[in-house]
């Protein structure tokens, strides 16, 4: 009981500090927008080319089916992809109201975290790993679009100058011999307490390298050295075994309709 009680209060923790982060990178997106709705959802539009990033996103454990109605309703029309995020299992009810809004496709992905405190690097990961700056945020989109298949404005969002500026924010890379980004990551620090990591990705020619691992513990260091007690983020079901190397676990499967 006690585990599962500490794993529910995980789970909350990192889902209110996910939230943050999504309304900062949503905030300064191109016609991005963070709009409460009602109590426990949010009507988020990054512009990001993932349905994680655009979407109701419900953090009651169980939605009220009615509002979920009326806030698919109202949700804009965009052209990146957009779904219904909901905790904990998915009603009946709840696939109903989204199939009727055409969201038919149904995924789970698991949330992660790991306790830095006691936390230590790989050290086979050597690929040299640096800072990416405000004024190459043009070839951190480029990195992203090539790692992840898309294209430069669902990139975008995740590679704005305005949030390289922000404090709470660090984007690492490594480059090829031509001096592109090879392999990226960047990580939010919307409280003191917690940091997600995102939008890490390497291009496909030069994957199976170590250079993501690389990027992700540079990352995971720098909040370490900063006090940071737990880091987090959203794993693709391929991607989890990966992590679970690095010390991160599930904390939490969230499913999207879309």
């Amino acid at each position: 009981m006690t585990d599962t009680l500490e794993n529910t209060y995980l789970a909350d923790l990192v889902d209110e500090e996910r939230m943050l982060a999504l309304h900062l990178i949503a905030e300064l997106a191109p016609a991005g927008s963070y709009r409460p709705f009602g109590a426990a959802s949010v009507a988020v539009v990054s512009g990001a080319g993932t349905a994680t990033a655009n979407g109701i996103i419900w953090s009651d454990l169980e939605p009220d089916d009615h509002l979920l109605a009326d806030a698919i309703a109202a949700f804009p029309h965009i052209a990146a992809p957009w779904g219904v995020q909901v905790r904990g299992r998915v009603s009946d009810a709840v696939r109903e109201i989204t199939e009727r809004a055409g969201l038919a496709v149904e995924m789970t992905l698991p949330t992660m975290a790991l306790p830095l405190a006691e936390w230590t690097p790989d050290l086979r990961a050597s690929a040299p790993v640096e800072r990416i700056e405000p004024a190459e945020a043009d070839a951190l989109a480029r990195a992203i679009a090539a790692g992840m298949g898309g294209t430069l404005a669902e990139s975008a969002p995740y590679a704005s100058r305005a949030l390289l500026e922000r404090p709470e924010v660090v984007a690492v890379g490594v480059r090829t011999p031509e001096g592109e980004f090879a392999s990226v990551g960047l990580s939010i620090t919307a409280t003191p307490s917690l940091v997600g990591l995102y939008a890490i990705t390497t291009v496909p020619p030069l994957r199976r390298q170590g250079l993501g691992l690389a990027v992700t513990q540079s990352l995971l260091t720098a909040a370490q050295a900063n006090g940071t007690a737990m880091a987090y983020l959203q794993s693709s079901p391929t991607a989890r075994s990966l992590y679970a190397k690095i010390g991160f676990d599930t904390v939490e499967e969230l499913t999207y309709l879309k």
